[in-house]
């Protein structure tokens, strides 16, 4: 199924900034879900730095859900972040939020102990 709010992370520099597909003509408040193709850790190798990510032409800055910046060290590949873009009406700089909390999982050994518990 086609998801034409999901930008897929294709290139990423040294400095942090991500190039995702389908990123042109994207308005403020639109969803803007993103994963990752490539493995930031074989293209940072020093200390992380901060993600910024090319929309509508420009860079910019990938933030979490609390306001704070993205970086490198905090995303995997192969994983879907759910998110927004927004562009401020007071005249700051634009920018797309992510939800990177890790969501939990149970393991079949721990659902099948529930159940069989009557859980």
């Amino acid at each position: 199924m086609f998801d034409p709010f999901f930008h897929l992370g294709t290139s990423l520099t040294a400095a942090g900034e991500l190039t995702v597909s389908n990123a042109t003509n994207v308005g403020s408040g639109e969803p803007f879900n993103i994963g990752l193709a490539i493995n930031p850790n074989t293209v940072i190798t020093g200390n992380p730095v901060n993600y910024t990510v090319l929309v509508n032409g420009a860079a910019v800055p990938l933030r979490n859900v609390f306001g704070a910046n993205v970086s490198t060290d905090k995303l995997v590949h192969r994983r879907r972040y759910p998110g927004f873009y927004f562009e401020p009406t007071d005249g700051s700089d634009p920018y797309v939020v992510i939800d990177t909390r890790c969501k939990p999982c149970l393991s079949q050994s721990s659902v099948r102990a529930t159940t069989a518990a009557g859980g």
